[in-house]
């Protein structure tokens, strides 16, 4: 995994930047929700970090969930899912570099989503959820935006697996 940081000392990947400038649908000085360039479904879309963090856990949970539950509960009104994978070197879509970033789907685009493992943990709300993350800890997390979450620490999973499960589960339109 690279540094969070470029060798021009600028702390933002280019990759990042570019999608930081895109439109987005919703904005704090912490969070940006931006359409997803590659939806799997309908209104697919990705939550980012504005600063250089390897996971959402490794950020202020609490602030992130606040994020949810209000400023972008105000701009998407159906629940989504939030789905994230944590320090992942089972993510690709960033390439060999890694940067803070969550799927959210619509609730009423999926069937359901489960992921393989006997070591599932649950908890009631997302923010208890990356709390329970050690620093550095490689997961995958799942659940609703202002709702119960589940957690996988130290997942052995294939890469795209969040967007290989997304396929897997949406509903036909």
């Amino acid at each position: 995994m690279t540094s969070m940081s470029t060798p021009g000392g600028d702390a933002l990947h280019p990759l990042v930047r570019s999608i930081l400038a895109e439109t987005p649908i919703c904005i704090d000085a912490h969070h940006v929700v931006v359409p997803d360039a590659d939806p799997v479904v309908p209104g697919h879309l990705l939550l980012l970090s504005r600063t250089p963090l390897h996971s959402l856990a490794a950020g202020n949970p609490q602030r992130l969930e606040l994020f949810l539950k209000q400023t972008f509960a105000l701009t998407c009104a159906a629940p989504y899912l939030v789905l994230e994978h944590g320090h992942a070197g089972f993510c690709s879509s960033f390439g060999a570099f890694v940067h803070a970033h969550a799927h959210l789907v619509p609730c009423d685009s999926v069937e359901s989503v489960t992921f393989p493992s006997s070591r599932v943990l649950h908890f009631n709300t997302l923010a208890q959820a990356l709390e329970a993350v050690a620093p550095g800890t490689e997961y995958l997390l799942w659940g609703e935006s202002s709702g119960p979450a589940s957690l996988i620490l130290q997942p052995s999973l294939p890469k795209r697996a969040i967007r290989n499960e997304l396929n897997r589960q949406k509903k036909a339109l």
